[in-house]
């Protein structure tokens, strides 16, 4: 299991589609359930939006799904509804590298902002998006809500 930011020569990041959705519900939903946020069911995750199809991503090592991120578009972004990565893979660079082709997605569909929420309560989460770039847009009681440059995501910097 890796401690490090390498990955192996193996990983890819695929587009996520209705029939790779279909071949991978079970071990999404497995990652999923080990988020501390509230657990999405399987329709959370075949319900269609707007660009959802065009901008959600899988994460495999191989052929193991070890990694997601579902985003859809909004008015002026490309929305991370949902990101995560499997326990034994956390800290290896993939949700930066997740995050970097949302980053694509958002300036090839002409989207000014990458944009995420994230609870008040998750600091791992909150740091990890604060060294990505992300800034606090507005918060509330429960959420903070991020923004980004999407060109930011694709600098450069220190893995975490």
């Amino acid at each position: 299991m890796p401690i490090t930011n390498s990955l192996p020569k193996d990983f890819s990041i695929v587009r996520l589609t209705t029939v790779v959705l279909e071949q991978y519900l079970d071990p999404l939903l497995k990652i999923d359930h080990e988020m501390l946020a509230e657990r999405w069911s399987s329709e959370h995750f075949t319900s269609d939006y707007p660009g959802k199809w065009e901008a959600s991503r899988l994460a495999f090592v191989d052929t193991e799904m070890v990694g997601y991120m579902i985003a859809t578009f909004k008015m002026e972004s490309v929305h991370v509804n949902r990101i995560a990565v499997g326990a034994a893979w956390r800290r290896s660079g993939i949700a930066r590298l997740l995050l970097r082709e949302v980053a694509q997605t958002a300036i090839v569909a002409g989207k000014p902002l990458v944009t995420l929420k994230v609870a008040c309560q998750n600091k791992i989460a909150r740091r990890f998006y604060q060294r990505c770039g992300f800034t606090v847009h507005s918060a509330d009681d429960q959420n903070l809500s991020l923004q980004i440059v999407p060109q930011l995501l694709l600098v450069d910097t220190k893995t975490g």
